[in-house]
C-alpha cells in the first residue's frame, strides 16, 4: 500500500465531501425541529426565564459552563471589537477592566472563526465549522496515508462525531479541530523529504498557529504531544532523509509559534503578575476520574445525560465524575480501534504504538496505579487536567485505527475475541458503577438503556467487522457514533425566553457605572451585552485585582471565579449577601451602581432570625395606635431596623414610624406601608444612627391609613416584635428599582463616578469609556476607574502624557487649568517586537522553495544563454 497520497477521481472527492459536510448538520435537525436549543446562553447566563428547563435534564453539547462564560460571552465581545475595527486587547466590562486577548481562553484573536459569534446561534455555527475543519483535514490525512475513500471518509466522520465535539464544548475543544491538520502537515513534510523537494512546513505552521489562537493552551499542548509521537514514529523508514524531515517539522513549528507572537507575548507578560487560582496549590497529577465513571467510556450514558443527574445523587460522586469526564469511545469505535491495531497489513507496528498510546491515556485518566509514571516525563503535567483535556490525544488515534480496520478487514476469530473482551470490560465497569446508580434517582433506567444499546451495538459491530465489505462496517460505526452524538441534544432548552426587560433596564440606566451580582446575570455575560460587571470569570487574572477582591469585596473568594454566588451559601457561615452587605461601601467606591439578587426577599433587608413554627401571633396595629418595649442589640450604632409585618394581602396603607432611644438620645424612622410585602420584613431606616449599649427602647406608631399586623414571638417579658438591627458599618441602603421572576435589581446611593477629579474644581464630559473632556479652574488630577496596568497610555490634547495610579488600582492623569481632552488607549507592552515576530512568521509561510527553484532556474538559463553567445 502506498504511503503517499492516492489520487482519486474528481467525482469521488466531491462525493466524499457530502457526509463530512452534511452529517454535523443533519444530526442536529431533529433537536432543532423539536424546538430544542443547545446555546450555552440558556444554561450559563442566569438570564433564562422560568419554565424552559431541559427535559431530560443535562447539558446539550458542553460539559463546562466556560462554553458560555468564556467563549460565548468574551468571544462575542472580541468579535464586536473586530467588527468595529479594533483589535480586542482589552475587556472593559469585566472586573474593573481586564486584558482580553492575553487571557487566551477568550479566543479573541481566533480569526476568522471568532467572527461567527456575531451571527445568531454563533456558538453552534462555531462548533459546526470546527467539525468541518477537523473532518476535512482528517479525510486528507487518511488519504495521504494511502487509505481508500470509504475508510478515509469514515475516519473523518468518526472524528467529527467523537466525544470531543459531542461532550466537551468550547473552549475546551477549539484546538482539537487542528490536530488532524497537524498530522497532515507532518505527512506532507515526510513526502517532501522522500522526494527531495522543498516545502512541507506550511501546513504544520498553520496547524500550530490555529491551535494556539483557538485559545485553550492545555488542549493544544496535549494535542502537540500526540503530534510529536506521530512525527517520531514517521521518521522511521526514511533512510538518508531523516534530517530533512526533522528540519521541515521543526521549521513548521517555529513558524507557527512566530505567527502566534501577538497572542503568546501578552500572555507570557501577564503570567508573572497574575493569579491562577486553585492551580497554584493543587497538583492535577494526582486527580483522575472516580472508578464508577469508567462505565461511561464504553456506555457513555449509563449515569445519565451529561451532568443531568448530579442534583439527584446524594453521595456527590456524580459531580466529580462529570467534572472530570474526558470523553467516551462507545462499543463500536472501541472494537474498531482494537481491530485496527490487531489486523495484519501495512504500518502494523505504528498501529500497535497508537493502541498502546490510547491504553496508556485511558489508564491515566482512570487513575490506574502506576499509569501516571510515564507522564512524570511530561513538562507541566501537574498543572494540566490530563483526565479532561486529553480527549483528542486518545480519541483521534482511535479514529485512525478504525479507518485501518475498515480498510484492511480482519479475521472473524479476532473480531469475536475483541468483542468478548469489550463486553466483559463493560460489564465489570457497570458492576462498579451500580451502587452509585442504585442510589441516584432515574439512574438505573439510564444504565439499563445504555447497557442494552451498548451490547446491541457491539453485536452489530462484531457481525459487521467479521465480514469483508467496508461500507457495512462504516455504516454500523457511523450509526453508533451518530446516536451517541445526538443523545445530549435532547437536553436542549425548549423555546427559552431571555430576560430582556432586565437587560434593557441595565443598558438604559447603568451608563459608565458597573453592577455586582449575587447570582443572576453571570459573568462574563455583561461583556456580551455591553454592561460592565465588577464580577469576573478569568484565567489568568491580574493579581492586583484579585488582591483587592480578597481584601475589600469577598474574603476567601476564588481568584478565578468571582461570580457572586460561589462558594455557595452553607449553614453556619455568613451568606454571600451578608458578606456583600457589610462591604457595600467598597463596591460603591468601584463605581457599582446596581446589585443584582435572585428574585425574592430583599437580601439587604434581612428577615428576623428564625423562630419556632406555630408560636408566632399577630397583633393588629390600628391607625393612631402604638406599641413599645425594649430590644437587645450589639453594642454598636444602629442605622435601621427590620421587623416582620402582615399587610392583610396588601390592604395595609399609611406610614409606620419607629422611635429608638438609647443613653445618648433618640431617633426616629418611617416606612411606607403601601405596597409593602405581606408577611415579610419591613425595613425602617433611622433619621440618624442610634448608639446602643446593648439595649434600646422602642416605640412603634401607625400614622394613618389602614391597619397593619405586627408579628410577635414569645419572649421572657411577653410577646415581642422580632426586630433585626442593621448597624452603621453597613449603612448603605440599596433601593429595589426593578424586579421580575428571575432577579431584583437594587440601586446603591452615591456610587463613585467612572471619571472623577481630585484637586481643583472641574466639569467633566465623558465621551464613552476612553475619552473625556474637562474644563478645570485650576490644576487637578483626573481619576479613571479602570484597572491600571502596563500598556495603558493617555494622550492629553493630542500629546502623550504620563499615566499614574490612584489607590493602587485606578488610572490617574494630571489635568491643566482650562479646557482639555484625555484619550486613553491600551496595547500590550512590546507591540513592535511581537508584531515583528509575527511578520517573520508570515514571511515563513511564503513558498521560498518555489522562489529559490525559480531563481535557480533563471540563473541557469542566463548562464546557458551566455555560454552560447558567439
Amino acid at each position: 500500500m502506498n504511503l503517499t497520497s492516492v489520487r482519486q477521481p474528481r467525482f469521488a472527492s466531491v462525493a466524499a465531501l457530502i457526509p463530512i459536510i452534511l452529517l454535523p448538520v443533519l444530526l442536529r435537525l431533529p433537536a432543532w425541529a423539536a424546538g430544542l436549543r443547545e446555546n450555552p446562553l440558556w444554561a450559563a447566563a442566569g438570564l433564562t426565564m422560568p419554565g424552559s428547563s431541559p427535559r431530560p435534564a443535562g447539558l446539550p453539547g458542553f460539559l463546562d459552563m466556560e462554553a458560555g462564560w468564556t467563549t460565548q460571552a468574551l468571544g462575542s465581545l472580541a468579535a464586536r471589537q473586530w467588527r468595529d475595527g479594533h483589535v480586542p486587547w482589552w475587556d472593559p466590562f469585566s472586573g474593573i477592566g481586564m486584558p482580553l486577548a492575553a487571557e487566551m481562553q477568550s479566543s479573541a484573536l481566533f480569526l476568522p472563526y471568532i467572527l461567527l459569534l456575531l451571527l445568531p446561534a454563533g456558538t453552534v455555527l462555531l462548533t459546526v465549522s470546527l467539525q468541518w475543519t477537523g473532518g476535512l483535514a482528517m479525510w486528507r490525512f487518511l488519504l495521504r496515508l494511502g487509505l481508500g475513500p470509504v475508510a478515509a471518509v469514515t475516519g473523518a466522520v468518526c472524528f467529527e462525531l467523537c466525544a470531543c465535539f459531542a461532550w466537551m464544548g468550547p473552549p475546551l475543544f477549539l484546538p482539537v479541530a487542528f490536530l488532524p491538520l497537524f498530522l497532515l502537515g507532518i505527512e506532507r513534510a515526510r513526502a517532501a523529504a522522500l522526494r527531495g523537494r522543498g516545502g512541507g512546513w506550511r501546513t504544520t505552521a498553520l496547524a500550530v498557529a490555529l491551535s494556539l489562537y483557538a485559545g485553550f493552551p492545555e488542549t493544544a499542548y496535549l494535542d502537540g504531544l500526540f503530534a510529536l509521537l506521530w512525527a517520531l514514529c514517521r521518521v522511521a523508514g526514511l533512510p538518508g532523509v531523516r534530517l530533512g524531515f526533522a528540519v521541515r517539522v521543526v521549521a513548521g513549528g517555529v513558524t507557527g509559534l512566530l505567527l502566534t507572537a501577538p497572542l503568546l507575548w501578552p500572555f507570557l507578560q501577564l503570567l508573572p503578575d497574575a493569579s491562577l487560582g486553585p492551580r497554584e496549590a493543587i497538583s492535577m497529577a494526582a486527580l483522575a476520574i472516580p472508578p464508577p465513571g469508567a462505565v461511561q467510556l464504553l456506555t457513555p450514558y449509563a449515569l445519565g445525560l451529561p451532568a443531568g443527574l448530579t442534583g439527584h445523587d446524594p453521595s456527590g460522586w456524580l459531580l466529580h465524575i462529570w467534572g472530570r469526564a474526558g470523553g467516551y469511545l462507545g462499543m463500536v469505535l472501541a472494537l474498531a480501534a482494537v481491530m485496527g491495531a490487531a489486523v495484519q497489513g501495512p504500518n502494523r507496528w505504528l498501529r500497535l504504538v497508537l493502541l498502546g498510546w490510547v491504553l496508556l491515556f485511558l489508564a491515566r485518566i482512570l487513575g490506574v496505579p502506576g499509569a501516571g509514571l510515564p507522564f512524570l516525563l511530561v513538562p507541566f503535567q501537574d498543572q494540566i487536567q490530563i483526565f479532561r483535556y486529553s480527549e483528542a490525544a486518545w480519541q483521534l488515534p482511535c479514529c485512525i485505527l478504525a479507518a485501518y480496520a475498515i480498510e484492511l478487514g480482519g479475521r472473524r476469530r479476532q473480531v469475536w475475541l475483541a468483542g468478548l473482551g469489550l463486553a466483559l470490560a463493560a460489564a465489570a465497569a457497570a458492576r462498579v458503577a451500580w451502587p452509585l446508580a442504585a442510589e441516584t434517582l432515574a439512574a438505573p433506567r439510564y444504565m439499563a438503556v445504555a447497557l442494552a444499546w451498548g451490547f446491541a451495538s457491539l453485536v452489530a459491530g462484531m457481525i459487521a467487522f467479521a465480514q469483508p465489505r467496508p461500507w457495512v462496517k462504516a455504516a454500523v460505526l457511523v450509526a453508533d457514533l451518530s446516536a451517541l452524538f445526538m443523545a445530549p441534544l435532547a437536553s436542549g432548552y425548549r423555546s427559552p425566553v431571555l430576560d430582556w426587560p432586565a437587560i434593557r433596564f441595565l443598558q438604559a440606566n447603568i451608563g459608565l457605572q458597573r453592577f455586582a451580582t449575587l447570582g443572576p446575570f453571570q459573568p462574563n455575560y455583561g461583556a456580551m451585552f455591553g454592561i460592565a460587571s465588577v464580577n469576573h470569570n478569568y484565567l489568568p487574572v491580574p493579581s492586583i485585582w484579585t488582591d483587592h477582591v480578597q481584601a475589600h469585596l469577598r474574603p476567601g473568594a476564588d481568584p478565578v471565579l468571582f461570580i457572586g454566588n460561589f462558594p455557595p451559601d452553607a449553614p453556619g457561615r455568613p451568606t454571600n449577601a451578608e458578606i456583600m452587605a457589610a462591604r457595600l461601601p467598597a463596591y460603591a467606591a468601584l463605581g457599582v451602581k446596581y446589585v443584582l439578587a435572585p428574585a425574592g426577599p430583599n437580601p439587604f433587608n434581612p428577615p428576623p432570625p428564625d423562630r419556632t413554627p406555630g408560636l408566632a401571633a399577630a397583633v393588629t396595629l390600628d391607625p393612631g395606635a402604638s406599641l413599645s418595649g425594649t430590644v437587645t442589640t450589639e453594642k454598636r450604632a444602629v442605622a435601621a431596623m427590620t421587623l416582620t409585618i402582615g399587610t392583610f394581602k396588601g390592604l395595609s396603607t399609611g406610614m409606620l414610624q419607629l422611635e429608638l432611644c438609647g443613653e445618648q438620645g433618640c431617633a426616629d424612622g418611617q416606612a411606607e406601608l403601601d405596597g409593602a410585602p405581606d408577611n415579610e420584613g419591613l425595613r425602617i431606616p433611622m433619621s440618624r444612627p442610634v448608639d446602643s449599649t446593648g439595649e434600646l427602647r422602642w416605640t412603634l406608631r401607625h400614622l394613618g391609613g389602614a391597619p397593619v399586623a405586627i408579628w410577635r414571638w414569645p419572649a421572657p417579658d411577653g410577646p415581642q416584635p422580632d426586630f433585626a438591627p442593621r448597624y452603621l458599618s453597613a449603612a448603605i441602603d440599596p433601593v429595589r428599582v426593578y424586579a421580575d421572576p428571575i432577579m431584583s435589581i437594587f440601586e446603591l446611593p452615591g456610587p463613585a463616578p467612572y471619571f472623577s477629579v481630585r484637586g481643583g474644581p472641574c466639569v467633566l464630559t465623558p465621551r464613552g469609556r476612553t475619552k473625556v473632556d474637562a474644563q478645570c479652574d485650576g490644576p487637578s488630577t483626573l481619576v479613571r476607574r479602570e484597572l491600571s496596568m502596563p500598556g495603558w497610555r493617555v494622550r492629553l490634547d493630542g500629546a502623550d502624557t504620563g499615566l499614574g495610579r490612584e489607590d493602587t488600582l485606578f488610572q490617574a492623569v494630571a489635568l491643566p487649568a482650562g479646557v482639555s481632552r484625555a484619550v486613553f488607549r491600551y496595547q500590550p507592552p512590546g507591540a513592535p517586537a511581537f508584531m515583528a515576530l509575527f511578520a517573520a512568521g508570515v514571511l515563513g509561510l511564503l513558498p521560498w522553495d518555489r522562489v529559490l527553484r525559480w531563481s535557480g532556474a533563471r540563473r541557469s538559463r542566463r548562464a546557458s544563454a551566455g555560454n552560447s553567445t558567439p
